[in-house]
């Protein structure tokens, strides 16, 4: 079954996980996905790259929450 995905659920993951990209695994861009996460596990050690990746994730969710119904399902609508 090809459901597109909850604009509420990738809003929440992306403002609460937004730092590790599970909100890229949830909406099947995979490639975005291991490269966010990769990028996570190579600089976790420093301070500003998982800082920058968690403010860009909130922002995508609060970006999430700002779609229509319809623009949703054209831009993640699984067909």
């Amino acid at each position: 079954m090809n459901k597109t995905p909850s604009k509420g659920i990738a809003a929440v993951l992306a403002i609460l996980f937004g730092t590790l990209g599970i909100h890229h695994f949830y909406l099947g861009k995979y490639n975005v996905a291991i490269a966010w996460f990769l990028l996570f596990l190579i600089f976790c050690w420093t301070f500003l790259v998982p800082v920058v990746l968690g403010i860009i994730g909130i922002i995508q969710g609060i970006r999430y929450l700002s779609y229509t119904e319809e623009d949703w399902e054209k831009s993640f609508g699984k067909n």
